[in-house]
């Protein structure tokens, strides 16, 4: 589904506030949860939900099995695509609900990230149409962890 994402150095997780872009302009939300592909026109039917778009260079998938995050480069030129509601009160301000779209993972992405659905990522046109997401296959990030080595030899 999309657990974390880095756009310019930056990770964004669920519940973070992102400045997104949509036709019509700049939106700020909050990252509340997702939305399927395959339902995105009753999303876009509901009054005064949008369609907004956030660029994304890496994405973080948390596996079904091991609760691993992985994470994938991000095509070149991608965006994380999202559907944002009308503002709603919160605890401390009211904010926007901001929910990525998701769709079913690709056979490579199932075998990477292990868990079924994948972000959607493409390009929302000017007309508010998406431009076709991009899919390849995910390419690793190299961890920053050290990698353990042998303790015992012999």
């Amino acid at each position: 589904m999309c657990a974390r994402f880095k756009s310019k150095g930056i990770i964004t997780k669920p519940g973070d506030e992102i400045i997104l872009e949509t036709p019509e302009g700049e939106v700020t939300g909050v990252w509340t949860s997702f939305a399927q592909e395959e339902k995105i026109d009753w999303w876009i039917r509901r009054e005064g939900n949008t369609l907004a778009q956030y660029p994304v260079d890496e994405i973080a998938e948390r596996s079904d099995d091991t609760r691993e995050l992985r994470w994938s480069r991000a095509p070149a030129g991608a965006n994380l695509l999202f559907v944002v509601s009308p503002e709603i009160p919160g605890k401390g301000k009211p904010y926007r609900p901001a929910r990525v779209i998701t769709r079913l993972a690709t056979p490579e992405e199932l075998a990477y990230f292990r868990h079924p659905r994948f972000p959607h990522l493409g390009e929302i046109l000017p007309t508010g149409e998406i431009q076709p997401t991009f899919i390849t296959a995910p390419v690793p990030v190299p961890s920053d962890r050290p990698v353990q080595t042998e303790l015992f030899f012999g």
